[in-house]
């Protein structure tokens, strides 16, 4: 009798097993074929891992344009040293994770490599695409581009700086690059164009055919006193985003306020207006987790009446208005 007891419950105990084990090796193949719930639900974002979220990262996104020696020109082109692209990277990189560019050939071409095998930094690079530039001069840029892109140098590709605003080129022209880009491109990288805030709301065709938009404001261009531009910024952004979609990843490419220099109608520089909009606008941009690359980071006398927005003066010491924060937001990294 006890034999048959026993005899029995082996034989329960192994078709429980055979159930439990069935039932989990379902399981497992049931996860492995699953879609992702994101992709399930339509909003399954290729380039989630390129987004920076500032309300989790505390170091900065800066516009990056070495040209701070007296006589270094970036619209000649001037001559960049590996050593002088890396004290760049060296000054910047205690408070900063990112930085955006204005163009990727020239003498900036040496940059990428330099940054990716020593600093790593993340990239926002952009190509210049002037007014002038011929259809040749458009194709090299892209090429330049695209291949700093497949070779992992940079984390996103950029046509183009505030051309719309200028005039420099139309709608159809940009969206014609962005088809040419991506097809030389062979890794995926975000394809965008960084323009004036304003540009961007009047063109619903460029707004949807970016990867990302990246539109520049500064209340100081719209004569806007310091302590009222965050909360101006704050009703543009809110623009931005409802013409953008909930779907569309906002990055704002440019804003900064002028320590010196020339002033703009009532506005005029001062070193404490420009650390207090420095200090507002990174408060905001971690509380609505708002990627702001703030202009800049040098200081760039080649610029003359335009220059006076650099973080860090000519000899890569940050001003002294600005001192404090930056050294805070290393201690926070």
């Amino acid at each position: 009798m006890k034999f048959k007891f026993l005899k029995s419950l082996f034989y329960f105990l192994c078709l429980a097993l055979g159930v439990v084990t069935g039932i989990m090796a379902l399981m497992l193949v049931e996860r492995l074929t699953a879609k992702p719930a994101a992709i399930e639900a339509g909003v399954f974002d290729p380039y989630e891992s390129v987004w920076k979220n500032p309300k989790n990262t505390a170091a900065l996104s800066l516009n990056f344009s070495p040209y701070f020696s007296p006589g270094s020109s970036a619209e000649s082109d001037s001559p960049l040293s590996e050593a002088t692209l890396r004290a760049a990277l060296d000054a910047v990189r205690p408070f900063a994770d990112t930085i955006r560019t204005f163009t990727v050939s020239g003498e900036m071409a040496k940059l990428y490599a330099i940054n990716r095998e020593s600093y790593g930094m993340r990239v926002i690079a952009g190509a210049w695409i002037g007014a002038s530039y011929t259809g040749e001069q458009v194709r090299a840029e892209l090429a330049q581009l695209a291949e700093l892109a497949n070779n992992g140098l940079i984390d996103m590709a950029i046509v183009g700086s505030e051309g719309l605003l200028r005039g420099d080129y139309t709608e159809d022209d940009l969206i014609k690059w962005f088809n040419d880009l991506r097809g030389m491109l062979k890794k995926d990288v975000p394809v965008g164009t960084s323009d004036s805030a304003a540009a961007l709301l009047g063109s619903g065709k460029v707004l949807a055919a970016s990867d990302v938009l990246l539109f520049t404001y500064y209340p100081w261009f719209q004569n806007v006193p310091v302590d009222r531009a965050t909360e101006d910024f704050k009703g543009m952004y809110a623009r931005i985003r409802d013409a953008a979609g909930q779907d569309k990843q906002i990055i704002c490419s440019e804003s900064g306020w002028k320590f010196e220099g020339e002033g703009m109608g009532n506005i005029q520089p001062d070193p404490d207006d420009a650390a207090r909009y420095l200090s507002e606008m990174y408060a905001f941009s971690r509380e609505a987790n708002l990627e702001i690359i703030f202009f800049e980071a040098f200081e760039e006398p080649w610029k003359g009446g335009d220059s006076g927005w650099g973080l860090l003066d000519t000899g890569l010491e940050p001003r002294p208005a600005v001192k404090g924060m930056l050294d805070w937001i290393a201690t926070l990294r």
